[in-house]
């Protein structure tokens, strides 16, 4: 196994895809044209029934409860997570509290399930009452109880992603996808607030620091997918420490808040940025750099020497005639007069 192919895997082996198997039933059935045979034109169904050759067989308001828990789960993963193989790719130690929550609102499903399969009958009675002139059509597309309990499923399943063999490319390509996914649904998520909360707004809450600590903590959990995160992460850091605890935040804070989020809004920006810090600091690291700067540092201390000897000659003075020159103080053997040139060796 090759020192990258190495690094790949400990790479995955952080991360676990957790999958949604998540089906609602739609209350709808196919409206054929034999529904409208005898319908004029002008008298066709309401919108409420029917549209776009569908007709509705159930209370829309009584299915909207599973398509909440169903948005529900998906942010939950995205929280901490970003789309991956079909799937949501979330930091492995993220697992036991992601999986937590899925079973949380896993249990709500089930009982709001429940509860709807039991009023079923009486929904679709209420709805045909709504709708007498079209009692027919709906009545001849009523779907089955036993049916619609199979059809509504709440479930979610976990898996790693494990390299095949010893080849990297594959592993650099979905890496490197992942990256980009991670980036794209950060810019998503900040646009968002910048339109709900920064945009034309002189001072803030400390409620619109929520959103930016969210994206903050999501990207710091997703760094070791690629380097390239975490300067991110360090500006998120900077724009925050910036900001008072508590009251309103206007002037240089908030300034600071909106270049972030401008940055995070920009995916092309936000890979510039850590692709310039991270090429930044591997310059300053590299052998070639450190030789340049140890080759530096002897001449700089040969120019210093050579100016020391022109400090030492100074121009003689002729005594006065009216007395004599005080004798100088003895000089201890080895060392010379003390110079303007002696700073320079501190």
């Amino acid at each position: 196994m090759t020192q990258q192919t190495q690094a790949h895997a400990q790479t995955l082996d952080s991360l676990v895809c957790v999958v949604l198997d998540v089906h609602l039933w739609s209350g709808r059935r196919k409206l054929t044209p034999k529904d409208l045979q005898k319908v004029a034109p002008e008298n066709l169904p309401p919108q409420d029934l029917a549209s776009l050759g569908s007709k509705k067989i159930c209370d829309p308001g009584e299915l909207a409860e599973f398509g909440r828990l169903k948005r529900q789960a998906e942010r939950v993963l995205l929280e901490t997570g970003y789309r991956f193989l079909g799937g949501y790719g979330i930091p492995a130690d993220k697992l036991d509290e992601v999986a937590a929550a899925l079973q949380a609102l896993r249990s709500e499903f089930e009982a709001y399930k429940a509860g709807f399969l039991s009023r079923y009958d009486q929904t679709v009675e209420r709805w045909v009452s709504r709708h007498r002139e079209w009692e027919s059509i709906i009545r001849k597309a009523v779907t089955p109880p036993e049916d619609v309990a199979e059809r509504l499923r709440f479930d979610f399943r976990v898996f790693r992603v494990a390299p095949a063999g010893n080849t990297d490319a594959g592993e650099d390509s979905l890496l490197d996808g992942s990256y980009h996914a991670i980036v794209r649904e950060t810019a998503r998520a900040a646009c968002e607030a910048w339109e709900r909360t920064f945009k034309g707004n002189a001072i803030v809450t400390q409620r619109a620091l929520r959103p930016i600590r969210k994206m903050r903590e999501k990207l710091n959990g997703l760094s070791f997918i690629d380097p390239r995160i975490y300067p991110v992460v360090e500006q998120i850091d900077e724009a925050l420490a910036a900001c008072p605890r508590t009251g309103k935040i206007e002037g240089g804070p908030l300034t600071g808040l909106h270049s972030v989020v401008l940055l995070l809004a920009d995916a092309k920006r936000m890979v510039a940025h850590g692709e310039a810090v991270i090429g930044n600091a591997n310059a300053a690291a590299t052998p070639t750099a450190q030789a340049d700067k140890a080759s530096a540092e002897p001449s700089a201390q040969n120019q210093t020497r050579e100016v020391i000897p022109q400090t030492e000659a100074e121009p003689e003075q002729e005594p006065e005639p009216e007395a004599d020159p005080e004798p100088e103080a003895p000089v201890p053997a080895g060392r010379r007069p003390a110079t303007s040139g002696d700073g320079l060796f501190f």
